[in-house]
């Protein structure tokens, strides 16, 4: 069968015909879950344009040009630098010029943690922000009277954004907020995450990744290191010298 009959084609012509809503936001989002596809869509949307009217051929013909773009772009630091010549395409603007931004690449965006704390989509190609999240508190971030800077972490197509006593998700393409949790304030900000779970190292507790609930936390005291996923389910976790399985 042709690929605009099988599942995932059919999800591409819905796109593409949103690509001319009369919506703004409609159309906004349809390019950015096709662009969110990444070089993987490239094979279906050569293959569904021959199919395709002429204004529908334009609009995918700019989606093909968008990530070719992207190819030749590579994300250090805090610039985006064409591969081709070495120059810088676009930089994140800072107050500190030593600043270096936690990121997440994905295809043709990249996902950023500004100097104020607050997660940025911005397109890849020229830095434009796609979509923006909520900062947190101070007190979010302030353990003891230190205040450290949150984390970002892609787990499973979701964007963790972690301070020391709060977390945020957020949906990668649209930046949705998914959902919010209060951590203990001397839990650590780095998160793993496997199999719709997030993993949170110092309070040991773990979440599902869908809502956001807590499943489960260790008990005891110690500091927890960072935990390993096993195919099983099961997690490994180094605490104070020793090794707890879950």
């Amino acid at each position: 069968q042709g690929p605009e009959q099988s599942a995932d084609g059919g999800a591409v012509l819905t796109l593409i015909d949103q690509l001319g809503d009369d919506d703004p936001a409609v159309r906004a989002d349809a390019e950015s879950r096709l662009l969110a596809g990444g070089h993987a869509m490239v094979p279906t949307l050569e293959a569904i344009k021959g199919r395709l009217g002429r204004e529908s051929r334009g609009r995918v013909d700019h989606i093909l040009e968008e990530l070719r773009l992207c190819q030749d772009i590579l994300w250090i630091g805090r610039y985006a630098l064409n591969l081709r010549t070495g120059r810088t395409v676009w930089a994140l603007a800072t107050v500190e010029q030593r600043y270096t931004p936690e990121a997440v690449v994905l295809e043709c965006r990249v996902i950023v943690q500004t100097e104020s704390g607050k997660v940025e989509c911005r397109s890849l190609k020229d830095g434009a922000i796609l979509w923006q999240g909520e900062p947190f508190k101070e007190t979010d971030c302030t353990t003891n009277g230190h205040v450290s800077s949150p984390e970002l972490t892609l787990v499973d197509g979701v964007v963790i954004h972690a301070a020391r006593r709060a977390m945020r998700a957020y949906e990668r393409t649209s930046g949705k907020l998914l959902w919010f949790s209060i951590l203990e304030p001397w839990g650590s900000r780095t998160i793993v995450g496997a199999g719709g779970r997030a993993f949170v190292c110092g309070t040991g507790s773990c979440h599902e990744l869908a809502s956001g609930k807590e499943l489960w936390t260790l008990s005891g005291e110690g500091s927890i290191g960072e935990a390993i996923s096993l195919p099983c389910g099961d997690w490994v976790i180094p605490r104070e010298g020793k090794i707890a399985r879950r």
